[in-house]
């Protein structure tokens, strides 16, 4: 399990001693909202359970706060990706007490870019424009809020993967 994980993933998970729980999750292309409000919400409720527990919330709607930040990475996959064939978005969810982080591939080339990796770890926008879906569109404003609201971004140019990272007590939580 450990050895597909990039050093900068797990570093950011606690090292290698850190206890991970990992959650494998497939979604397969669509052409409208749908289907990813429903793995928006399977991330949700794999993830969340035990944290607004502890804080005695109730568990979010997938379009409010932490939902909106795994949804628009899966939007970005199911909308922009560049890969020719049957699109099936792979997402990793990875667990310890202290933090999380989520995982993005689509099969595309974008990720697999240096030119974007360094962007993207920098939270610098990218000056390629990668067009617009015309059912869901987009204007950046996604990535501008994955951004600001992340305490971890992570491209692995091997496999075109997307990391993004969160730590009770960080940015967001």
């Amino acid at each position: 399990m450990r050895n597909d994980l990039p050093a900068e993933v797990l570093e950011f998970l606690g090292g290698e001693s850190s206890e991970i729980t990992r959650h494998d999750l497939e979604m397969r292309r669509a052409e409208d909202q749908s289907a990813i409000h429903e793995t928006v919400t399977g991330m949700a409720y794999k993830l969340l359970p035990g944290y607004y527990a502890q804080k005695g919330l109730a568990l979010p709607m997938p379009c409010n706060g932490l939902g909106m930040l795994f949804m628009e990475p899966l939007r970005n996959c199911a909308c922009r990706s560049d890969y020719a064939g049957p699109l099936s978005i792979s997402v990793t969810l990875l667990l310890t007490p202290s933090s999380f982080v989520a995982g993005y591939c689509d099969g595309g080339s974008y990720f697999k870019r240096e030119d974007v990796k360094k962007c993207w770890e920098a939270r610098v926008f990218h000056p390629e424009k990668q067009g617009k879906h015309p059912v869901i569109g987009g204007s950046g404003n996604g990535t501008g809020m994955i951004y600001e609201m992340t305490d971890f971004i992570y491209v692995e140019n091997s496999t075109g993967t997307l990391y993004n990272g969160w730590h009770k007590g960080g940015k967001y939580f």
